[in-house]
């Protein structure tokens, strides 16, 4: 079930005993919550336990303009979440989508390598690098006109504000409110051992649900299978 971040940073500030049901925190106490939980996020990060999420952002290029920033920082040009990797890029041009190869630095330094800024068209080829704070993707050939293009991302966001809803995979949310009245109740002067053993106990619950067993199997002519059957999509030996 979806929640604020305002209201899992309230119910980790009762769990820890720092206010009580039905009181509100103060501003400050709210404000200290958002930043251990943004802090909490980013490591949770790390840990490849925070979710990607795709998204399409549309942007027009700007005639001439071949190298834009992505991001949230004040003077970005595309404005969106940093992203970590772009899955892909089209163009439109005469109402016709058109996608975009990506290639590395290193390729698009070699073909851009005898451009002297003057060929403009509809982009081919673009390469990304995803700096720190804002992305950095380029374009070639720079575009000749206001192409529209759309940009599909991996994007993680580490960085919430109090009223940002989350909908988490089940035991998410209970263990963010125990991890989070850890990290308070340290403010309140409560000793944080009984919900950081909550906290690793709804972790661990977390990890054994998010990892698949796998079945080993034998490649079928390593085991001696000689016959395919296209029927079935199975190797045999013998005959039917």
């Amino acid at each position: 079930m979806p929640i604020t971040v305002r209201n899992l940073i309230t119910n980790a500030l009762v769990t820890c005993d720092a206010i009580a049901i039905g009181e509100t925190p103060s501003d400050a106490e709210i404000f200290r919550g958002l930043l251990k939980f943004n802090d909490k996020v980013a490591l949770m990060s790390l840990d490849n336990m925070w979710d990607y999420t795709i998204t399409k952002t549309p942007f027009t290029l700007v005639s001439g303009q071949s190298q834009y920033t992505l991001g949230q920082e004040i003077g970005d040009d595309i404005a969106m979440d940093r992203p970590t990797d772009i899955i892909s890029l089209t163009v439109k041009n005469n109402n016709v989508w058109y996608p975009l190869k990506q290639v590395s630095a290193v390729e698009f330094e070699n073909t851009t390598r005898l451009d002297d800024g003057s060929i403009r068209y509809l982009p081919t080829v673009y390469t990304y690098r995803p700096d720190y704070p804002s992305g950095q993707i380029q374009f070639y050939p720079a575009p000749g006109s206001a192409f529209d293009i759309e940009i599909t991302t991996n994007a993680m966001k580490i960085e919430y504000t109090l009223d940002d809803e989350l909908a988490l995979p089940p035991g998410y949310n209970g263990y963010l409110e125990y991890a989070l009245a850890a990290l308070l109740a340290v403010d309140y002067g409560v000793d944080p051992a009984t919900f950081v053993a909550i906290a690793q106990s709804r972790l661990a619950a977390i990890k054994r649900q998010n990892t698949q067993s796998r079945t080993l199997r034998l490649d079928p002519l390593q085991a001696g299978a000689k016959n395919y059957d296209i029927r079935t999509d199975t190797f045999y030996n013998g005959r039917y």
